[in-house]
């Protein structure tokens, strides 16, 4: 009889009877070779012991927290030393079916064995995971398995290598994964998981994978999150520098299907989108590159005025960072027949909005200019500098306009040519702007026509305005408050009180020397007035006006006027009344009376003058009412009317020369501080 040190040890024998359970043994051929001396050998010699065992029905278990292989059948060949099983076919979990399987025990000599097993396998998406579920691979919570709803096929190879007694680990503690490894090779088809990883809805995955302690890869293709991918994506189950999961694959995506892939919406993007990436993501950290083809996309960037239709090649090349919450972009170009645009960009801890951007050259529609675009609280900072800028698009999308809040924004500009508009334009704009509830600072000068120059400096517990146009009428019509104006030298000066809450703007505008041509307004009030005359003038060369003085106040989105006049050779004019914003509704009235410069030539006539003009019979002329808005106005006039010589002196003593000497320098575009009314 042996000693216990030249048998199988007990830890050995212990796996083989608690392992392989049930069924039957229906062929069993044993050989025994020994001699006495192999009995004080310190382990038998592998040769002195065979035996071969055939199974069937019988229930093996290789770990303890998986399920047993049911209806095994094979062979196990068992010398003094080893055990070598070979599965020939085998029942696993719900539905696998495994074959070609193999089971090793290289030293039966060890107290604690190392078990080495390999294995073929039909399986199903579910049983992969309920496998991948449990240990010693557990990493269902990492994966995010559900065996419930897993669906697909895949049919491959698998290996696993363990301890049958857990190992100690570096503090003499049994390690808890019996120092398991294993392997898995496997074919996928039709395969379907939600929430894979915790942020891929995959459907019909077809391809292969690779299954080990490091990680999970797999190349094939699929529908992820909505779009068609193809590639490889590699899952680490210890980050390695910071990241876990690795993608490269290839794309095509509808739109909507991007909020699904954590982008923000892109209301300016319809369509679809091709895409190649280069992606590496972890818990605080991603990374990624990406050539994106926008040819089947439709992009409509209203704020910028351009459109790319579906068909139209342009393509997207980004690298993106993500660090603590914040998407950062280093570099991206951006391509189209018409357009380019090159720069970086950074994104808001939510990543809906946009936080910032770079363009060190963006070339689209009318723009051709360096761009920093940065949100604050409220709005936006803007630095341009280049050869043109378009700013018709962010005008319009601002909606009405109200003086009582304006749009919070810090603008520096350096500006060739600045659209504001359809034909509207200036020239050499250079300057700043500071507005957050209200604008606190300006200084902002160019060309339209003639030179310009806007500033608003602060004034003791107020703020001083002042405008001057060396053409007011090029100014006028560039700036889109007015059209039918021709030539003429703007000046206006004004000043807030921000000690009164709704911070009123006093002052008075002068324009000089100016002509109104085909103005629709105008030639409505003329008709009505029964000065036709003047109409067909205003058609062709248009009406002259020498001057025009306009006293305002503008308080809560109101502008009032009183006592506004404009005169020249051949018509007065006077207004009253108020325009309201934004819809810039009108409520004026005032008196327009004809030839004015031939009565004043006849009231100075002996004797004719009084006989004209006095006695309090006076001259022609109509009164008006205007209400509405320019473009629907309401117009109702009282022609004829008989105005006496009094009532004329009123609204004509814009005439006396008494302009005060600063109203007079406008030639040159520099500001001039407000100027007092000498006339009060």
């Amino acid at each position: 009889m042996s000693s216990p040190s030249k048998m199988p040890k007990p830890s050995a024998r212990r796996w083989v009877i608690n392992n392989i359970t049930d069924g039957g043994l229906p062929h069993t051929v044993a050989t025994f070779s020994l001699r006495l001396s192999d009995f004080d050998k310190p382990d038998l010699p592998p040769e002195s012991i065979h035996a071969a065992v055939d199974f069937e029905h019988a229930h093996i278990r290789f770990v303890p927290e998986q399920p047993p292989i049911t209806e095994a059948r094979g062979v196990v060949h068992v010398t003094a030393q080893s055990l070598n099983g070979e599965l020939q076919s085998g029942h696993f979990l719900a539905a696998t079916e495994l074959s070609q399987g193999k089971v090793a025990i290289e030293d039966l000599n060890q107290d604690n064995p190392r078990i080495d097993v390999q294995f073929h396998a039909a399986s199903t998406a579910a049983d992969a995971a309920v496998f991948m579920s449990k240990p010693p691979v557990k990493k269902d919570e990492v994966l995010n398995l559900k065996p419930a709803e897993a669906r697909g096929t895949l049919v491959g190879d698998g290996k696993l290598s363990f301890y049958y007694v857990a190992p100690l680990d570096a503090h003499g503690r049994p390690r808890e994964d019996l120092g398991v490894t294993y392997a898995v090779q496997a074919q996928l088809s039709g395969v379907s998981q939600a929430g894979l990883l915790h942020k891929f809805d995959v459907q019909n995955l077809s391809g292969d994978m690779d299954v080990n302690n490091a990680g999970l890869a797999v190349k094939g293709s699929a529908q992820v999150n909505g779009a068609d991918a193809s590639g490889t994506v590699r899952y680490l189950f210890e980050p390695e520098k910071g990241f876990d999961t690795f993608i490269d694959v290839t794309g095509k995506a509808p739109v909507e299907a991007l909020s699904r892939f954590g982008y923000p919406p892109m209301p300016f993007l319809t369509g679809a989108l091709g895409v190649k990436v280069h992606l590496k993501q972890g818990e605080k950290a991603e990374e990624a590159d990406a050539e994106v083809d926008l040819k089947p996309a439709r992009i409509s960037w209203t704020d910028m005025g351009w459109q790319k239709p579906v068909g139209e090649p342009a393509t997207l090349s980004v690298r993106e960072e993500k660090k603590n919450g914040a998407i950062l972009i280093p570099a991206f170009t951006f391509t189209t027949a018409d357009a380019t645009a090159t720069g970086s960009a950074r994104m808001g801890s939510d990543v809906s909005q946009i936080a910032g951007v770079h363009l060190s050259r963006v070339k689209l529609g009318q723009s051709d200019l360096a761009l920093d675009y940065e949100t604050i609280p409220g709005g936006w900072k803007i630095v341009a500098k280049g050869a043109s800028g378009d700013a018709t698009p962010w005008l319009n999308s601002t909606g009405d306009f109200s003086f009582k809040k304006f749009p919070v924004v810090d603008l520096t500009l350096d500006l060739k040519k600045l659209v504001l508009g359809p034909k509207r334009e200036v020239h050499n704009v250079v300057g700043t702007l500071r507005c957050a509830e209200y604008c606190t600072q300006a200084d902002l000068a160019g060309t339209a026509g003639k030179p310009f120059r806007f500033t608003i400096t602060p004034q003791g517990a107020g703020r001083n305005v002042v405008l001057t146009a060396g053409d007011a009428g090029a100014f006028l019509k560039a700036s889109g408050i007015y059209d039918n104006m021709q030539g003429g030298a703007l000046s206006m000066g004004a000043a807030f009180d921000d000690s009164k809450p709704a911070r009123p703007l006093a002052g008075r505008l002068f324009i000089t020397d100016y002509t109104i041509i085909h103005a629709p307004v105008l030639a409505k009030l003329l008709t009505l007035a029964s000065l036709t005359g003047f109409v067909d003038t205003l058609g062709g060369n248009g009406i002259e006006f020498k001057k025009l003085s306009a006293p305002f106040v503008l308080e809560n989105d109101v502008i009032t006027l009183k006592d506004a006049k404009a005169f020249g050779p051949a018509l007065g004019i006077s207004a009253d009344g108020t325009i309201t914003f934004p819809k810039q509704t009108l409520n004026l009235k005032g008196t327009v009376a004809p030839s004015y410069t031939i009565n004043t030539f006849l009231k100075h006539v002996p004797l004719l003058g009084d006989a004209l003009t006095g006695g309090g019979e006076g001259v022609l002329g109509a009164r008006y009412s205007f209400t509405g808005t320019l473009d629907n106005p309401d117009l109702s006039v009282n022609p004829l009317s008989m105005l006496t010589p009094g009532f004329l002196r009123g609204v004509f003593d814009i005439f006396d020369d008494d302009t005060p000497s600063d109203e007079k320098k406008l030639s040159d575009g520099k500001p001039q501080a407000p100027w007092p009314d000498k006339r009060r």
